[in-house]
């Protein structure tokens, strides 16, 4: 209940889980990524995260991105999104953590967020995931395009829910610049993601 009731965001207007209509939303969303070519590596994935504006989640993730040493993918990438919704105007992805962040509210505000989703890496995972939904999208949705139609990802701690608590507690939230999403989707060697 306190997730479906807490504000995932409150502007321009409120939202919350509990808002959505019945079908809007869409569980355990599994995809499949080609990536030939092998072009996706920790320095190109770094450059292209650098591409976002300062400040934002992406470009703090960047130095890390560049040192996480994996080899360049060639083949396939495969996962399950928690859940896509539609609130009405735009799709979002939410994944859920049930990460132990301390025993206060205030380890789980949104300030405190950040440095556990560059620590483990969750930056790079709804980067993917958010690759994963324009390429759906662009696919199934006529007249898709991702400025207008997709609204960014939720990561909800979930042991900073409770009956009551602080606003935005637990709640992390982006979206991420298209000319980043179309740079990595370029890397795992799409065709550019959506327009």
């Amino acid at each position: 209940d306190a997730v479906a009731m807490t504000p995932l965001r409150t502007t321009p207007s409120s939202f919350r889980l509990a808002d959505l209509r019945a079908g809007a939303l869409r569980p355990e969303m599994e995809f499949t990524l080609s990536t030939p070519g092998g072009a996706f590596d920790p320095d190109s994935l770094a450059a292209a995260l650098a591409l976002a504006p300062a400040g934002s989640p992406l470009a703090a993730y960047a130095p890390r991105a560049a040192c996480l040493g994996f080899r360049k993918l060639n083949g396939y990438l495969r996962g399950f999104i928690d859940a896509v919704f539609h609130d009405g105007e735009r799709y979002y992805l939410i994944d859920y953590k049930s990460n132990h962040l301390g025993n206060r509210q205030v380890d789980y505000a949104p300030p405190a967020l950040l440095e556990p989703m560059i620590d483990h890496d969750y930056v790079l995972q709804y980067l993917i995931y958010t690759i994963a939904v324009d390429r759906h999208l662009s696919a199934c949705v006529p007249d898709y395009d991702y400025t207008r139609d997709f609204g960014g990802a939720y990561y909800l701690f979930l042991r900073g829910f409770a009956a009551e608590h602080v606003p935005g507690c637990g709640v992390f939230g982006d979206r991420p610049p298209h000319e980043v999403v179309s740079a990595v989707a370029d890397l795992l060697g799409l065709d550019g993601g959506a327009a």
